[in-house]
């Protein structure tokens, strides 16, 4: 009896593995990007993308940062500011606007004691971006977390200052009027 039971819960796991394995197979990935391990990125609805069109900044190892469903991760490598870090993460459906999201953080963080400004908003890619400002715990950062709606679907764009800064530089804050969204 045990040994029929065993096999029966074998039998079941590795007919569910291989119907995760068939459907992973035979999902399209409409972003064929590797991270910089080499290990193809995971994309899912909606998908998203993002680039930026300055120069002086360059990739880094999307392992090298704290934050998950990374789709772009630079460092400014010349410059004032040389070593501030932009952090792009997928894209969620939304249908909130960058301000409440904004707001939503603003009051968790407040919550949990972390001092936290929010900034003046802006626009990125043309759309309404609503951002704050805080020391990451971390690390010795200053962070603008930026949030934008664009299409229904929310970017969570995160620029973080170089270490030991006490702002993020002019430079560097550049590239948030350089960032294209889109997918």
């Amino acid at each position: 009896m045990k040994t029929l039971i065993h096999r029966t819960v074998v039998a079941v796991v590795a007919g569910g593995l291989a119907l995760s394995l068939a459907a992973c197979q035979g999902s399209e990935q409409t972003d064929p990007s590797q991270d910089t391990e080499g290990t193809a990125v995971n994309t899912s609805q909606p998908d998203t993308s993002v680039k930026t069109q300055i120069d002086g900044w360059e990739p880094i190892s999307r392992g090298s940062t704290d934050y998950r469903s990374i789709i772009l991760a630079e460092e400014l490598v010349d410059g004032d500011g040389k070593g501030s870090r932009l952090i792009i993460q997928e894209g969620i459906p939304s249908s909130q606007s960058a301000e409440e999201h904004r707001e939503n953080l603003l009051l968790d963080m407040q919550t949990q004691g972390v001092s936290v400004n929010a900034l003046p908003d802006r626009e990125i890619d043309g759309e309404a971006a609503s951002g704050l400002a805080y020391k990451s715990g971390g690390t010795s950062r200053v962070v603008q977390t930026w949030y934008v709606v664009k299409d229904q679907t929310r970017y969570t764009i995160h620029l973080e200052s170089e270490e030991g800064a006490d702002e993020v530089s002019a430079e560097a804050t550049q590239v948030l009027d350089n960032i294209v969204l889109g997918g």
